[in-house]
């Protein structure tokens, strides 16, 4: 990685401008892919972590669900150099479904907006699995709500590579409980 200034990353056409979230192996940024022009949010994971080969191979199943509710998987790729795997994504400008409750003070949302977005993700999750793709780690900032109004899902089985499948079950059932629990969390204001 080389950086013009301490805010900037750079790794082969990838303009790396904000850290978005950090866990103890893996960070996920907002960049921006040089050669095409666009805005993308870009995982980082030390190629030494034992997820890495999980990550890369879920990269790859989710850039197969081209459905227009999905955040698009757009590249993998490993840069030698600094010993990373990177995963390149669409960036979707949008509020998470967690940040839109936190911002009401934990209140609920009005019920057909609920209601709309719950089955704008279980139809989402029902396109993947039918592409064989499992989601398996649904939370509540992996829902997004653009300022239209239009739900995006991010983290198709990738999240499941990084932090298993939630709850701790097959991972088509974990998507049924997310499913669910976007209803529920949209209708109370809290996740279950």
């Amino acid at each position: 990685m080389r950086g013009p200034g301490p805010d900037v990353l750079v790794l082969g056409r990838y303009r790396l401008t904000d850290k978005v979230a950090d866990d103890r192996t893996s960070s996920y940024w907002r960049g921006f892919d040089e050669r095409l022009r666009r805005a993308v949010g870009v995982r980082l994971m030390p190629m030494s972590d034992p997820r890495a080969d999980r990550l890369r191979d879920a990269a790859r199943r989710a850039s197969l669900v081209t459905d227009r509710r999905a955040v698009h998987v757009l590249d993998t790729a490993e840069d030698t150099e600094h010993e990373l795997l990177v995963v390149v994504t669409e960036w979707v400008p949008a509020t998470g479904l967690g940040d839109l409750l936190t911002a009401r003070g934990g209140e609920a949302l009005p019920a057909r907006d609920a209601a709309t977005i719950a089955l704008e993700v279980a139809l989402f999750l029902a396109a993947a699995e039918e592409a064989g793709v499992a989601h398996g780690h649904v939370r509540p900032n992996c829902v997004l709500v653009t300022d239209g109004g239009e739900v995006r899902v991010r983290g198709l089985a990738v999240d499941q590579a990084l932090h298993g499948t939630e709850p701790e079950v097959d991972p088509e059932l974990a998507d049924v409980h997310g499913a669910g629990a976007v209803l529920y969390a949209g209708l109370t204001g809290r996740w279950p």
